[in-house]
């Protein structure tokens, strides 16, 4: 009885990390540059011609994935917010030549763009208050693959745990673009909930998670921190 008891207020702490980590990380993240705040399902904010501009959100797609992302907000001659969706080539939200879709409707807030990725990587999504502004909540509704993109499965490996998890990371972040944080995490047997409770870190922060035994640091994640 004692130990199932343990079990269940053990699950529900690292519940509680996993959803806490993530909201109170994300109010030391700036939302006006590339990378921005991570995006879910649902996102609301407020932005203003004159004293908040835009929001900027990150989100990761991989190649053929359809994403479908709707905003609203307040519509009117004196109320027109915008949508732009930047590949991960992206140097910054000035950087138009790497706008992959957009929305522009005049004179209202309620805006949504369809885009199919053609490579994986961090995508950045800009709302932006071309007049006026005011409250607005984005959704979107992904779908993979694809109609007529089929999905290709890959297995990325390596000889242990701590190149798997470094190999991870490269995928996620090649040449470690816009990544500002490294997640450090234990890769002992006996630390198995460690990786587990900093997942939430490496969400909010854009970042990758590299695995570290006890006493030491194997080279291969010495050598991509370098």
């Amino acid at each position: 009885m004692r130990i199932a008891r343990l079990a269940t207020v053990f699950s529900l702490f690292f519940g509680m990390l996993l959803y806490a980590a993530p909201q109170a990380a994300a109010l030391y993240l700036s939302d006006n540059d590339i990378p921005g705040k991570p995006f879910t399902d649902k996102c609301q904010g407020t932005v203003d011609k004159t004293t908040d501009e835009r929001d900027v959100y990150r989100i990761y797609l991989q190649s053929g994935q359809h994403i479908a992302l709707y905003m609203s907000g307040s519509v009117g001659p004196t109320h027109d917010l915008d949508l732009r969706l930047y590949s991960p080539a992206a140097a910054n939200i000035s950087d138009h030549a790497a706008v992959v879709a957009s929305s522009q409707a005049i004179n209202t807030s309620n805006e949504d763009i369809y885009y199919t990725a053609t490579q994986d990587g961090w995508y950045y999504l800009e709302v932006r208050a071309f007049q006026g502004g005011g409250p607005y909540l984005l959704t979107d509704y992904p779908s993979w693959p694809a109609p007529g993109f089929p999905a290709t499965p890959y297995r990325i490996w390596g000889t242990d745990r701590y190149e798997t998890a470094v190999a991870i990371a490269h995928q996620g972040f090649p040449g470690w673009r816009h990544v500002k944080h490294v997640i450090i995490a234990s890769g002992e047997d006996r630390a198995a909930a460690d990786p587990l409770a900093a997942s939430g870190l490496v969400w909010t922060y854009g970042a990758p998670i590299l695995l570290v035994r006890s006493g030491s640091a194997p080279q291969c994640v010495i050598d991509a921190l370098k």
